[in-house]
């Protein structure tokens, strides 16, 4: 059909990509573009004469790759980044619980003299990460028998603190 615009004037065009003749010869482009599209594992080739269809894709514009670059660090990046969150919402998690159990077994004042002396970040990382340890010790020793008198050294090398901030 005449058209005025220039996509359905692409659409409307027909070729021959074979060596078919006669009716055969002639193909809707569009009808062929959706055949070749959906054989992509098999053999391209005209199903009449045989003739290998060469397919010759558009090189792609800067846009498209550079959302293919973006496409594959995502693919890259999301794995590590889902891990590392569940990792980091796990920890301190056990950390919470933790530093519950600091605050249960020493005090609201000494837990807060304990865990908020300094304020360097690798310091503040360790013990949030030793926080997390509790929890996993809590139940190894709950499921684990532990002599009385290894608790009873365990304390007695603890730190000692003066706790005169128990008026609260």
């Amino acid at each position: 059909g005449s058209s005025s615009g220039s996509s359905a004037v692409t659409a409307d065009r027909w070729v021959h990509p074979c060596r078919c003749s006669g009716t055969a010869k002639w193909v809707h482009h569009e009808c062929l573009r959706v055949w070749v599209a959906e054989q992509v594992e098999k053999d391209r080739r005209c199903p009449q004469c045989l003739a290998q269809y060469t397919v010759v894709h558009p090189s792609p514009s800067l846009g498209v790759r550079l959302g293919d670059v973006m496409d594959h660090f995502v693919d890259f990046v999301s794995p590590v980044v889902a891990i590392a969150a569940s990792f980091t919402v796990f920890t301190g998690g056990l950390a919470l619980y933790g530093y519950h159990a600091v605050q249960v077994a020493a005090g609201p004042s000494l837990a807060s003299a304990l865990l908020f002396r300094s304020h360097h970040p690798g310091r503040v990382v360790a013990q949030g990460l030793l926080l997390a340890l509790i929890p996993v010790q809590l139940l190894i020793v709950r499921f684990r028998q532990v002599p009385e008198h290894t608790l009873r050294i365990a304390l007695e090398i603890g730190p000692e603190f003066d706790d005169d901030d128990d008026d609260d």
